[in-house]
């Protein structure tokens, strides 16, 4: 991956390992977050849900910032996972929960919603009449509720932080696209993307349609496409470093031998 250039638009807070990583095989990293990660006032709703934890068949963490939020949330109320069944929906999410103590997690093998409802735990048969809590962020992605609410299961969220349009400056990329010195643009979320057209503007709409772009699950790709991106859109197998870059580094293989 040596002299391609990348722009990174996870949360400030949590893009450093990558970029790291990025850097180490000889890319050029362009830090510019899409999202801002900010925590909330836990609703009275959740705050019950919370403290009735251990009433819950399984407890579902969507994403990192769903574990590290919601893991000081149970803290809080001094509530454990232990001898619960707890299930991360990528390994990213389940590493974060694993750095926070929580040792016995279930992954599903497709790092998505329809992943985890392919599980065994959650087949039609066994999850009727199960409860569900599900930790996630304001306002985030309903069809793994209402996978789990066809199946029978009753299900609850525990809404435990807030996305924001990150402050990012449009003239950074603008820049970089002057110069022929943006190859790849790293997506991770429907959010993310839709910051992506808010914070650089009608006026860049084209700069960046046209840029290849990579994602992590066939949902935000297909999002992409409706969207208007008319250049490759790679998707990795999850969220991770390791399948973002090596996801990457085919690619980059392969415009090599062009």
């Amino acid at each position: 991956m040596k002299d391609l250039w990348v722009v990174v638009t996870r949360p400030a807070d949590q893009a450093e390992s990558l970029c790291s990583a990025l850097e180490e095989r000889g890319g050029h990293v362009i830090r510019w977050p899409a999202i801002a990660i900010e925590p909330i006032e836990l609703s009275r709703e959740t705050i019950h849900y919370i403290k009735q934890l251990k009433s819950y068949d399984h407890v579902i963490f969507i994403s990192v910032n769903a574990a590290s939020y919601g893991i000081s949330a149970l803290r809080r109320y001094d509530q454990e996972l232990k001898g619960l069944n707890v299930y991360a929906v990528g390994k990213s999410t389940a590493r974060a929960l694993m750095q926070a103590g929580i040792d016995k997690i279930k992954v599903p093998k497709i790092a998505s919603s329809k992943g985890l409802l392919a599980m065994p735990e959650f087949d039609v048969d066994v999850l009727k009449g199960k409860k569900c809590l599900i930790f996630r962020g304001i306002g985030g992605n309903e069809k793994l509720a209402e996978g789990l609410s066809a199946r029978e299961a009753e299900v609850d969220y525990a809404e435990v932080y807030r996305r924001q349009v990150a402050d990012s400056d449009p003239e950074v990329l603008v820049t970089h696209w002057e110069n022929a010195q943006l190859d790849l643009i790293i997506v991770t979320s429907i959010a993310g993307l839709d910051n992506l057209f808010v914070i650089l503007g009608e006026k860049n709409r084209q700069h960046l349609l046209s840029t290849p772009l990579l994602t992590v699950s066939e949902r935000v790709a297909d999002y992409a496409k409706q969207k208007g991106f008319h250049r490759q859109i790679l998707i990795a197998e999850s969220a991770g470093d390791r399948d973002i870059i090596a996801t990457m580094q085919s690619w980059h293989r392969m415009r090599e031998k062009e």
